[in-house]
């Protein structure tokens, strides 16, 4: 009679130890179709959430872990199966130990994906250079972090890849950067970006930005109109084709602020020209000017730079003037050279000075 007691006691029991794992497996197969839900919902969501939802990520994110802390503490109890009898000794069985390394796996991936959350890298960097200066432009990370602060690196080619360093750090509320890289002019260049949060903690790099930079040459101009400053380089192709007149050819842009009563005496290609070519000047205007635009892929580090008189050089005479620039259509022009009262042209025609 005992044994048969025994055996129907072992008989519930495994019949008990079965479903406990069958429920334990649907728990876990549940819980990976909503981690699974939850990635597809958040990759498809990631846009808006960058844009709009980023308060209400903090708020989610709180939730979720509160959420996640409750499960965990509820199955750290193990499941007892304890028969008692007069008998008997005592039995303990615990909750199947499989069943807890698939709980550790499952809690480990969903660790893992709300850290990615927490400590994203910068997005959508983009990369342009003009000369020897690189424009870098990144989107903030999606997260529930504080960003303090950027760090650009710069890869420099060296025996077949790239080797990085620090070029510079950024305030975490700014999501651009502008590097001086005179030195790998002629060459390529590399540049990621990683974000630095307020518990010290550092994001992966961006994807690598590559890109070559333009060559740099320095223009031999000593006197004025040696032939060997900007435009006549430009109208040559660097030496290489007959003159041509830029602004006539299209390769520069030159304008007035407004014309004369004569039009003849407000072509704008003279400006930029070689020819004693009679006369160029603005109307009679207060704060009139003068502009060149040396095409959108030149820039420019001006060291010295001459002016002509007109062909009515006893009265078309600068005497206050400034030289000013900017990089981009929306910056504010800068001053680069103020003259006051300065007499260094003379009143005749086609008289010239350098600066």
């Amino acid at each position: 009679k005992i044994t048969e007691e025994r055996a129907m006691a072992v008989a519930d029991l495994t019949a008990e130890l079965v479903r406990v794992r069958d429920e334990g497996n649907n728990f876990i197969n549940n819980l990976n179709k909503q981690l699974n839900e939850s990635k597809k919902q958040l990759a498809s969501q990631q846009d808006e959430i960058r844009k709009s939802l980023k308060v209400e990520m903090k708020d989610t994110f709180v939730a979720y872990e509160t959420e996640l802390q409750a499960l965990r503490n509820t199955l750290n109890h193990p499941y007892i199966i304890t028969l008692k009898d007069k008998d008997l000794p005592d039995i303990d069985i615990s909750f199947p130990e499989y069943l807890y390394a698939l709980w550790d796996k499952t809690a480990k991936k969903i660790d893992e994906l709300t850290n990615k959350l927490q400590y994203q890298p910068p997005e959508n960097m983009t990369c342009t250079a003009f000369m020897g200066v690189v424009h870098l432009k990144w989107e903030e990370p999606v997260t529930n972090k504080s960003v303090q602060e950027y760090i650009v690196l710069r890869g420099i080619m060296e025996n077949g890849k790239y080797s990085y360093s620090e070029a510079c750090r950024v305030p975490g509320s700014k999501c651009r950067a502008r590097l001086e890289c005179w030195d790998v002019t002629g060459g390529s260049a590399a540049f990621r970006v990683c974000a630095m949060y307020e518990e010290d903690q550092w994001s992966a790099c961006t994807a690598a930005a590559m890109i070559s930079l333009p060559k740099h040459v320095k223009l031999q101009c000593r006197t004025p109109f040696d032939e060997a400053g900007l435009f006549s380089f430009i109208a040559t192709c660097g030496g290489t084709k007959p003159y041509a007149n830029p602004h006539s050819s299209g390769t520069v842009t030159a304008s007035l602020s407004s014309f004369a009563t004569d039009v003849t005496y407000s072509q704008a290609h003279k400006l930029v020209g070689r020819a004693n070519d009679g006369y160029c000047c603005t109307d009679n205007r207060k704060a009139s000017y003068m502009i060149v635009d040396i095409g959108e892929n030149r820039r420019l580090k001006p060291l010295y730079y001459c002016l002509k008189n007109d062909g009515l050089g006893m009265y078309h005479v600068l005497r206050n003037w400034e030289l000013q620039g900017k990089v981009l259509e929306d910056d504010e022009w800068v001053t680069l050279k103020r003259h006051v009262a300065d007499v260094s042209l003379t009143n005749t025609a086609y008289a010239t000075a350098g600066w």
